[in-house]
Formats: structure tokens, sequence, C-alpha cells
């Protein structure tokens, strides 16, 4: 979102206060209106399968059985060969590009619902999340918060939704760069082991 240039209330010139906020002056004639620029919340989420060779249709029973504890995934000391899902952007920024699933908090969501509403809608796949308290990075340049969790599927099909080109299970082998140093961040740290459940 653009910074306000103008008072929505009065329709003064905001003018740059000494906290970073532009507001309306009361000293220059406006109504002391401030512009808060508050961080946009975003949501995203790493998906792991056992490896990039996995089913794209998934259920829960069908994890339960044939992986018992999903969480071996995050136990186990070699992670090369397990799969990310990965996104291709349809929309911009950096439409084209590569990307976890995620997307922006709607006003009133939970993050860890928009967590499993964008990746759904990207994906086609139902998750659940693993980590209820999620791993935060503040994107400073663009004034944002974005929220990662970390996600098990147990419904869908892999298939790309309305929101995204083309959806795909990468290994570390051949994962196409991320267009977001956070995304590229949290795929690193899963193979190196250090994202835990």
């Amino acid at each position: 979102m653009q910074p306000y240039k103008f008072c929505p209330h009065c329709r003064n010139e905001l003018t740059p206060s000494t906290e970073g906020h532009p507001g309306c002056a009361l000293e220059t004639g406006g109504c002391g209106f401030v512009h808060w620029e508050n961080p946009t919340p975003v949501a995203a989420t790493l998906i792991a399968f056992p490896s990039r060779g996995y089913q794209t249709t998934v259920d829960k029973k069908f994890y339960d059985e044939r992986d018992g504890d999903f969480s071996q995934l995050f136990r186990a000391a070699a992670r090369e060969d397990t799969g990310i899902v990965a996104v291709k952007r349809k929309y911009d920024p950096c439409a084209g590009e590569w990307c976890l699933p995620g997307g922006f908090v709607n006003k009133n969501e939970d993050p860890a619902d928009a967590a499993v509403r964008e990746t759904q809608e990207e994906s086609s796949l139902v998750i659940e999340l693993l980590n209820q308290r999620p791993i935060i990075y503040n994107i400073a340049d663009k004034n944002q918060n974005m929220h990662f969790y970390i996600g098990r599927p147990i419904d869908g099909e892999l298939r790309a939704g309305d929101d995204a080109l083309e959806v795909k299970i990468y290994t570390l082998q051949d994962m196409p760069r991320l267009c977001f140093s956070s995304h590229r961040d949290m795929v690193k740290k899963w193979y190196k082991g250090e994202l835990r459940i």
C-alpha cells in the first residue's frame, strides 16, 4: 500500500512526523490525522514430501499408513531427497517466478488460517499446520511481516489453482530460485535441518 500524500479527512497535504508516520499537522491548519504505516501481514507455508516423486493425490490415511508419524521427516539426518511444494506466481510482484505457497492475510483473519487458505488456492492441497507459532520475518523494504508455517498435506490433488501458473514438488537438486529472500531462507533452513516442530 502506498503512503497517503493527502489527508483523507480534510485534504491537507500530509507531512512527515518525528515518529516516521505522515500526519496532518495541526500547526499548519490540518485536522491532526495520522497515517499509521503499519506492516502488512503475509502468510506462507513450507510443505514437505518424503520425495520429489511422491504421489500428487494425498489423503491423511495414506500418510498415516505410509509414513507413520509424519514428523519423521523433521527428525531425518539427511533431507536432500525430500520434496518441497513450490508455485509459479500468476500475478505481480514477480509474476512467472517461483515461491512457496502464500499471500496476504485478510482483514480479521488469523495468519495460520491465511496460510491454509492460500496453500489451497495456489496448490489445491488441503493442509494441517505442524507449528502454531509461526517463524516471522520482518521484510523491512516492503513493510511486511511474513508468517511462515510448516504444513502437512491431508487432502487434495497437487495442481495449480487460480492464483498460480504451475505447482510442483522440488528437491534440493532441482529447486528453482525462489523470488523472495525469506522463502529462500526457509528452504535453506529446511535442507540444513534447522526447522523443528
